[in-house]
């Protein structure tokens, strides 16, 4: 018995000895070199000394390069330097730590929306777009990250120059007024290649082709500037040409269609609105009634309309798609290929989108070509999808939702046209009076989305 305790005692006193020798032993010499990196980095940041600190978050990382809990110190580290210095040097050296960050640490949702901020931040939505949707893709998703893909997806910039009205984009030209004149852009908004200003112009028809006037002549032209027909004077107004050879002029308030050659048509025969002509047809006013005509002026059939949507172009007809509001019914009926898709109280213009804004017990909202709505009524009022995005409105300003009713731009604009393919939008962002005449003047910008064209789901159908 009197053994057996000793040798409990000897090995109890082993065991203490063993327990102090770990707890008292000089640590791991990488270890030391580590922790006094780390201690030396905490002392910089507390005299705002930032980039000595991340200089020794970078040694401590040498040591231990897959801490993670370093790599996060060191990125709010740089953040402090780069609100205090945001200089493009800290900017490269801040996102290239990051993107590294990424690499070692790809779940860490907390790097990849850093690096979306730095991105933004630098108006590189584009990237910080790709950024957040190649996470989202591997499965690093929190509800910071999808808000800030949304807002990285519909992010845009207005460009630089103003003008006081004009046309939308209809077949890939804008028609805008500068304090020069009137002149053409493209859909990426610039200038039409070898367009001149002019003193009055129309919007570009098919085949390119649009009415201008030089102040000393008045004619229709090309792309090319080729010559196609003079005119004696300049109208009021200018339509859009057609295929079908015809393009309505406004003089002394009536609308009279003009060959190309600049010869009157239908025998001078006038209307109180002229539409543009689709398919060997168009839609014409007289007397607060509508009707559609063929191209040598006939009525196609003798039923009349109180009201006829017009497209952007001012053709009544899309993609197969018409709108009409037949004499004496209060709603619009709504036609895909001749079958009726749905009746409305008010209906938007058709796009390539296929997604039409329409009006139903007060409140707007879209349809598809099939007449289901895809968006529910709820806005004050809306146009229809273009580019993958709508006009809505809320009363007092326009703004755009996507393909789901979220809103994508924020409501700020006075108004607004539509989404070009390549991205680019007119929009009325600022109006004020004359000192002089005491006029309202308008000023139109185009914006331009960084992520220029929106992957959607193409809704044509029918």
């Amino acid at each position: 018995m009197k053994t057996s305790r000793v040798i409990s005692i000897v090995l109890i006193a082993f065991t203490v000895i063993a327990w102090m020798a770990f707890f008292f032993a000089p640590k791991d010499q990488e270890q030391i070199e580590f922790d006094n990196h780390v201690k030396q980095a905490d002392k910089y940041i507390e005299r705002g000394l930032y980039q000595k600190a991340i200089e020794e978050y970078d040694l401590a990382l040498m040591v231990k390069p897959d801490n993670e809990k370093i790599w996060t110190e060191k990125f709010h580290t740089y953040d402090l330097l780069y609100k205090e210095n945001p200089d493009n040097e800290i900017y490269d050296a801040y996102l290239g730590d990051v993107k590294n960050g990424i690499i070692l640490f790809p779940q860490n949702t907390e790097y990849h929306l850093t690096a979306a901020k730095l991105l933004a931040g630098n108006d590189e939505y584009k990237e910080a777009y790709k950024l957040l949707s190649k996470a989202v893709d591997a499965g690093v998703v929190n509800d910071e990250i999808l808000d800030m893909q949304f807002k990285t997806k519909y992010a845009f910039q207005f460009d630089a120059g103003k003008y006081f009205g004009g046309y939308d984009c209809v077949n890939s030209n804008y028609l805008l007024k500068d304090y020069a004149g009137w002149v053409y852009l493209d859909e990426t908004g610039s200038r039409t290649a070898g367009m001149p200003t002019y003193s009055f112009a129309g919007p570009v028809g098919d085949l390119s082709i649009r009415f201008v006037s030089t102040g000393e002549k008045n004619y229709l032209t090309d792309n090319n500037r080729v010559i196609q027909g003079y005119f004696s004077k300049v109208p009021e107004e200018a339509g859009f040409y057609s295929a079908d050879g015809l393009i309505p002029l406004k003089y002394n308030k009536k609308y009279y269609y003009y060959n190309i050659l600049g010869d009157v048509q239908f025998d001078s025969a006038s209307y109180d609105y002229a539409g543009t002509f689709v398919n060997g047809t168009a839609a014409v006013k007289n007397n607060n009634k509508w009707y559609i005509i063929d191209t040598e002026g006939n009525k196609v059939s003798d039923e009349v309309y109180d009201d006829v949507v017009l497209n952007q172009d001012n053709t009544y007809l899309k993609n197969g798609v018409k709108s009409l509001k037949h004499s004496g019914d209060p709603l619009y009926t709504v036609y895909v290929n001749d079958e009726i898709i749905g009746k409305y109280e008010n209906v938007s213009y058709v796009t390539d989108d296929g997604i039409i804004a329409v009006c139903e017990n007060g409140k707007w909202g879209f349809i598809n070509l099939q007449g289901e709505f895809v968006i529910e009524p709820q806005f004050r009022s809306a146009r229809s999808f273009s580019n993958g995005l709508a006009a809505v409105y809320d009363g007092k300003n326009w703004g755009f939702v996507d393909t789901d009713g979220k809103l994508a731009i924020p409501y700020q604009f006075i108004d607004v046209g539509a989404f070009t393919q390549a991205g680019y939008c007119l929009v009325l962002s600022e109006q004020e009076k004359d000192k002089d005449t005491n006029e309202l003047i308008s000023y139109w910008q185009l914006i331009s989305l960084y992520n220029r064209k929106v992957e959607v789901t193409s809704f044509l159908g029918g």
